[in-house]
């Protein structure tokens, strides 16, 4: 840990509280769908190191193989990010692919719910591994039931793991985002148990638990330093 290695300090007094998940109710969920199509969704800011060219270079070969597919990108778009957005169209007007690839821009919450419901699978391709934290996008997806495909970066390993509650694929590898997508497309089984182990573990992470957790943890701590002693807890 960075903590540890840069202050010397003993693992027994860290506590590593993750990021609160927002809970999505069953009874919320609303699909959009009205046609055979599959959809494949990204959800994040349309940036660079978010791995979307590969999206768009994987999405160019399923598309081919899967003509029903649809992929959907779902984010905001900095002003300083728009040079890399009109980089991104002219890659995908030279694929062919203006008509199978939507762009939302930012969407409200109660739409934003609707698009997650809809889709066969969410994909977040992050490339840049440099960046540390949670992520806010797969917080926010996490408890929706939908099978997540992602990449091996700091921000997806603190909860996703490969073939339980995701896949995992290699930063930049199209051929594993490729294969990925399509393994997810094909198997109905494997698509629904990730999903479910993702929510699943989304629930033990809500912000009602993560709170308890940090109640706890204040009050054993108060409850050392009050006996003015060192406890087998080693805090102080």
């Amino acid at each position: 840990m960075c903590i540890r290695d840069s202050y010397n300090i003993k693992n027994k007094k860290i506590f590593v509280i993750p990021l609160g998940i927002p809970i999505v109710a069953e009874k919320s969920k609303v699909d959009l769908k009205t046609s055979d199509k599959k959809i494949i969704l990204f959800y994040g800011f349309v940036a660079p190191g978010k791995g979307l060219e590969e999206l768009v270079e994987a999405f160019s070969y399923v598309n081919m193989l899967h003509p029903n597919t649809l992929l959907v990108i779902i984010g905001g778009i900095r002003s300083e990010d728009l040079k890399y957005f009109q980089y991104l169209k002219k890659i995908i007007v030279e694929k062919r692919l203006q008509n199978r690839i939507v762009f939302t821009g930012f969407l409200p919450k109660s739409k934003l719910l609707e698009y997650l419901f809809s889709a066969d699978v969410i994909v977040l391709p992050y490339v840049e591994t440099s960046v540390l934290g949670s992520s806010e996008a797969l917080a926010e997806i996490a408890s929706i039931g939908k099978p997540v495909i992602a990449t091996k970066t700091p921000k997806f390993l603190e909860l996703l793991r490969d073939g339980d509650n995701s896949i995992l694929i290699n930063p930049g590898d199209v051929k594993q985002l490729t294969e990925a997508i399509m393994k997810i497309l094909s198997d109905k089984l494997l698509a629904q148990r990730i999903a479910n182990n993702l929510r699943r573990d989304a629930l033990a992470r809500s912000w009602e638990k993560i709170g308890q957790k940090t109640v706890k943890v204040y009050k054993d701590v108060i409850g050392v330093i009050s006996n003015g002693k060192s406890s087998e807890k080693g805090y102080l």
